[in-house]
């Protein structure tokens, strides 16, 4: 018998490099399933702040009512809803399918500037500055030649 002889050592190779692609598999697998449970709760929060800040500006109480439906509609769960205004700020939990605690995300709507008047109700728009020209043209821009056919600047 031969200690030095090769036979068999591909079978042990090929055993070895099937289990290293197994965990690198597995490995994908979970790290999809956990950013498609952060992308699931990001959305959820996403959208149960843009349902209550769309309440709040409305001047109504129950902004963070309809935040909780909406996150729940969506997966989730409010944890924390804090109106300020009219902007709302909301903690959005989702299971998680990979790991053995929830997954959360925050998330924040409201427009640019809060109204003096949440409901903004018998005000007009602001004002903002045009990006229009300001100055006039020139008045000597076309040449005015009652000879020319067709009007041509200068």
């Amino acid at each position: 018998m031969d200690v030095r002889s090769d036979t068999g050592s591909a079978t042990v190779w090929t055993v070895g490099l099937c289990a290293l692609l197994m965990l690198a598999a597995l490995a994908v697998l979970h790290t999809a399933a956990v950013r498609l449970d952060r992308d699931r709760a990001a959305t959820a929060a996403d959208l149960a702040a843009l349902a209550a800040a769309t309440e709040a500006v409305h001047g109504t109480e129950n902004a963070c009512a309809l935040g909780r439906s909406t996150a729940e509609a969506n997966g989730g769960s409010l944890d924390a809803c804090a109106v300020t205004g009219a902007t709302v700020e909301v903690e959005v939990s989702v299971r998680s399918a990979v790991l053995d605690r929830p997954v959360t995300a925050r998330s924040r709507a409201g427009p640019a500037t809060d109204p003096p008047n949440p409901a903004g109700v018998g005000e007009p728009a602001p004002r903002s500055a045009s990006s229009a020209r300001t100055r006039p043209y020139p008045a000597d821009v076309w040449d005015t030649d009652t000879r020319a056919s067709s009007r041509t600047p200068r």
